[in-house]
C-alpha cells in the first residue's frame, strides 16, 4: 500500500472521511482555511528563495496577493462570505509581516523546501511492502552540524509540549529525512512546528525507540485500513470538526 502522512492522519481522525477521500476519490471543494494555508505556505517558500538576493517584504506581500487572487474561492453574494475572505486576506498579510521581521531569511541556512520523501516499510505479518510518502515544508542546517525539520502551522490552537513530543507527523518526517540522508543519526535531527498565528516555534526530537513505535503504529493502521477495505465498513468519528469537514453534506 502507498500512503501519506496526511492520509494516515485522516484515517485516524475519521475512517469515513478517509474512504470518501482516498477510496471513493470524491473531490471535495476547498474551503477558505485551505486557501489561506496554501497561500501562506507558498509565500514562505518564496521568502526563503535566493536568486541571488532574498526577496524584500514588499515582494513577499505582492507574491501573497497574487497567489491569493489566483486561488480565490468562488464566493456567494452573501456579505458574510465576502467579509470572511477579507479578514483572512488581511490576516495573511499581517502574519507574513510579523514572520519576516522575526525570521529574516538571511539568518537561516535553508537546505531544502517542500522536500519530497518516501520510505518503504515491510510488514512481517503479511509480507506486504508499504510505502509512506510526504512533503516537508523546510529543512535547515543547524549551527551544530545537524538538521532541523520545520513544519508551518496556520491553525489557531497551540498544542502542549507533550502533544508535540508524541506527534505522528514529525516521527514520519524523521523517518523520511533519514531515508533521504542515511548518514544522519537521530540525535542530529531537530523537529519543529512553527505556529504562525502565535509566532511560536515548539521543538522536539525522537529516540530510536520512538521511531520503532512509529513504524508499528503505521503498520497497525495500514492493516486496519486493509481490513475495512475488504468489508467496506468505514465508520465516522463524529466530533466538533464535522462542522468544518469538506464532506459534511
Amino acid at each position: 500500500m502507498r500512503i501519506s502522512y496526511s492520509s494516515l492522519n485522516t484515517y485516524q481522525s475519521c475512517p469515513l472521511k478517509y474512504k470518501y477521500q482516498n477510496i471513493d476519490k470524491i473531490k471535495a471543494p476547498k474551503n477558505i482555511d485551505a486557501l489561506f494555508g496554501s497561500s501562506i505556505h507558498a509565500s514562505l517558500k518564496f521568502m526563503f528563495q535566493r536568486g541571488p538576493l532574498y526577496p524584500t517584504l514588499d515582494q513577499i506581500i505582492d507574491f501573497f496577493r497574487t497567489i491569493w487572487e489566483q486561488k480565490k474561492l468562488p464566493m456567494d453574494t452573501d456579505a458574510l462570505d465576502s467579509s470572511a475572505e477579507t479578514v483572512y486576506y488581511k490576516e495573511g498579510i499581517s502574519l507574513l509581516e510579523k514572520f519576516y521581521k522575526s525570521n529574516p531569511p538571511w539568518n537561516f541556512n535553508v537546505a531544502d523546501m517542500e522536500s519530497w520523501f518516501e520510505f518503504d516499510i515491510d510488514d512481517p505479518k503479511t509480507g506486504e511492502k508499504n510505502t509512506v510518502s510526504g512533503i516537508m515544508d523546510r529543512i535547515d542546517k543547524t549551527e551544530e552540524g545537524g538538521f532541523e525539520i520545520i513544519d508551518y502551522k496556520t491553525k489557531r490552537k497551540l498544542p502542549s509540549q507533550k502533544d508535540i513530543d508524541n506527534d505522528l507527523q514529525m516521527s514520519i518526517y524523521q523517518l523520511g529525512l533519514i531515508k533521504k540522508w542515511p548518514h544522519l543519526s537521530a540525535d542530529k535531527i531537530k523537529l519543529s512546528f512553527y505556529f504562525l498565528k502565535h509566532g511560536e516555534k515548539i521543538s522536539t526530537s525522537r529516540t530510536p525507540e520512538q521511531i520503532e513505535e512509529t513504524k508499528k503504529l503505521i503498520l497497525d493502521t495500514i492493516r486496519d485500513i486493509s481490513e475495512k477495505t475488504k468489508t467496506g465498513e468505514f465508520p465516522p468519528y463524529p466530533s466538533p470538526l464535522c462542522d468544518w469537514c469538506e464532506y459534511k453534506q
